[in-house]
């Protein structure tokens, strides 16, 4: 059997397995954690007043950034989405690269999509709307021109896709939940992760990027968080899971023996 059909075939089993194994799941990921050097007692990273991780059972996973970069330091707010940019297409091509890089800081600002207080909020679902729009620019920019690409861009890129997909995933009230039989968690945030996922998608297809730069910023670090994803019971996010991952697989050959192991350690 292909390398990456064991992988797959071993993360539908994983989805597949009862809730009431719960138990067991928080002791396998210690396990993987301590195997690979990420210390299991670690809660959660705090950025502002935002706290964002990749949950799995009780255990959350933290996001590392770059060093330089936090939201604290990217001074994001709802109000900088008033502010009106141009389109990349309306710029020079020196200018493309700052533009694409406050775009992408814009989208750092993960909404609130099951707060009842914001859900009524409509400057903040008028927001919502714009940094929709801001994504699916972003998605057309690296899917239609051949210069965006950057060690910068690189940088900024990570920290924008992390902190919208590395998160406490919602888990079903159903303590036996079976994939199979019962109706999926569908994620309320669905129309900003499914963007950033195509986005993410688009960037590690691309033929347009540096792949040495991208070895030593798309880590092992990023595919654990990555692999943890797949205890979304959303199955709209576990297909482009499988589709990122296989991509991530077939074009980053120094991963390959560390995907195969993180999938017999977490799986």
């Amino acid at each position: 059997m292909q390398p990456m059909k064991r992988v797959f075939k071993a993360i539908r089993r994983k989805v597949q397995k009862e809730k009431s194994a719960k138990s067991k799941k928080i002791h396998d990921v210690s396990s993987s954690a301590r195997s690979l050097d990420i210390p299991p007692d670690r809660s959660h990273t705090s950025i502002g007043s935002l706290s964002v991780g990749a949950k799995s059972g009780t255990e959350f996973l933290p996001v590392q950034l770059e060093p330089s970069l936090s939201l604290n330091s990217l001074g994001v707010s709802y109000d900088d989405f008033y502010e009106e940019l141009p389109s990349f297409k309306e710029v020079v091509p020196e200018e493309r690269e700052p533009l694409l890089i406050k775009k992408l800081r814009l989208c750092c600002l993960v909404f609130p999509f099951y707060d009842e207080a914001s859900l009524a909020n409509e400057k903040i679902t008028e927001t919502k709307d714009l940094k929709r729009h801001v994504l699916l620019e972003l998605v057309d920019l690296i899917s239609t021109t051949k210069t965006w690409f950057s060690l910068e861009v690189l940088k900024e890129i990570i920290t924008m896709v992390s902190l919208n997909l590395f998160r406490t995933l919602r888990q079903s009230p159903l303590s036996d939940f079976d994939p199979e039989e019962d109706e999926p968690t569908l994620d309320a945030s669905w129309p900003h992760l499914q963007i950033v996922y195509e986005f993410l998608l688009r960037f590690v297809v691309s033929t347009d990027t540096d792949v040495k730069l991208m070895k030593d910023h798309l880590t092992q670090d990023f595919v654990l968080r990555i692999l943890h994803l797949f205890n979304s019971e959303d199955p709209r996010e576990r297909d482009y899971l499988k589709t990122i991952l296989h991509r991530i697989y077939g074009k980053f050959m120094g991963l390959r023996p560390f995907i195969r192991k993180a999938i017999s350690n977490v799986f």
